[in-house]
């Protein structure tokens, strides 16, 4: 019998699962997790997906000062995050590689700039994103008109 060490990489699904950086959901009882672990979801047999998607979408937000605290794959295969500064951005299902660039190349200047004010950008749209504001009028007296479809 080989003991080896596992490193917990992220929490999964409720609160007392970890996983390592390969996606093994090696404790599913968990009695100390650290905070500063993102929480990952998703249907049972994604755990290996859903970490290298978080991988990747990790290294290119901590080069823009974010980080992700959330990633969430949903039954039908819809994607979404939750960053540090409390936005969530909607994937979705289709095209997420070009979605998540979009956000990077062009709404997370948006959300760094703005944080307090978005409660959540919405990346499913085929000619840009959506942004829903904390409070009803927060983007539109800013911004002097409704700036919800960016």
């Amino acid at each position: 019998m080989t003991i080896g060490e596992q490193v917990a990489a992220a929490r999964w699904g409720g609160d007392n699962g970890l996983l390592n950086t390969r996606g093994d959901l090696f404790a599913n009882d968990a009695t100390h997790i650290p905070l500063e672990l993102p929480r990952l979801s998703g249907p049972d047999g994604t755990q290996a997906a859903v970490v290298q998607r978080y991988i990747t979408m990790r290294d290119r937000l901590v080069e823009l000062g974010m980080r992700i605290t959330a990633l969430r794959l949903d039954a039908r295969g819809a994607w979404q995050m939750d960053l540090d500064n409390g936005v969530t951005v909607r994937l979705g299902r289709q095209q997420l590689d070009e979605r998540f660039n979009t956000f990077v190349a062009t709404a997370a200047r948006i959300v760094a700039q703005r944080a307090t004010d978005i409660a959540y950008v919405d990346m499913r749209y085929a000619n840009g994103f959506a942004i829903g504001w904390r409070s009803a009028g927060a983007g539109a007296a800013k911004n002097g008109g409704d700036a919800r479809n960016v």
